[in-house]
């Protein structure tokens, strides 16, 4: 089992309780798509936002060796009785997820 999903319970019970919560993983580097991290956090009728670090995979504009991570971000809110809007995307050009 993950950090993320050990955590998860916990981290909806504090939203509930105090209205907002916070999750930092240390040592983390993601590969995925992060719209599976927020469903949860939807599912359970709360806003979540979702961020990691990257390995260095694009170039500075005029460069040619990779710099920067590609930055995803992921969020997402419920929607009642319709499917949560959930929006994930990297900040580059291509994702690598």
């Amino acid at each position: 089992m993950c950090a993320y999903e050990r955590a998860l319970p916990l981290l909806i019970e504090k939203a509930r309780h105090c209205g907002i919560a916070a999750l930092a993983i240390n040592r983390c580097v993601h590969f995925s798509a992060l719209f599976a991290d927020v469903e949860p956090l939807t599912d359970a009728g709360l806003v979540g936002y979702a961020c990691t670090p990257s390995h260095a995979w694009v170039a500075p504009a005029g460069g040619t060796q990779p710099l920067f991570g590609t930055n995803p971000i992921a969020f997402g809110w419920p929607r009642g009785e319709r499917h949560p809007f959930i929006f994930d995307m990297a900040t580059s050009a291509a994702a690598r997820g």
